[in-house]
């Protein structure tokens, strides 16, 4: 009789990250399959995936959540501790706030 894999330390970690003018990379803190993020300052967030083009970008209005929820097929986990997720910039270039909750 095989068992599932149980998660290992924590289940969820929440951070916050300030963003302006420059892109910042987004880490994940722990290896997690899922995570969502939310605006929480007064201007539109600009978000964008590893690889792609800088001008190609999706855009995180203020008070705007949204998530990765889809369950991964593979092995393991879909994000590893340490791995760069996203990076995140101020769609006005001025210091704007998410925060990120991520989910084993």
């Amino acid at each position: 009789m095989s068992k599932e894999p149980q998660p290992v330390g924590e289940a969820y970690r929440k951070v916050t990250v300030v963003a302006g003018r420059w892109w910042v990379p987004v880490v994940a803190p722990i290896g997690c399959d899922y995570f969502g993020l939310m605006n929480v300052g007064t201007g539109p967030m600009l978000i964008r995936t590893p690889g792609v083009s800088k001008e190609d970008y999706s855009a995180l209005l203020p008070g705007v959540q949204d998530s990765v929820t889809v369950p991964f097929a593979g092995p393991g986990l879909r994000f590893s501790a340490g791995e760069v997720v996203f990076f995140v910039r101020s769609a006005d270039r001025t210091s704007q706030t998410i925060t990120i909750t991520w989910v084993r």
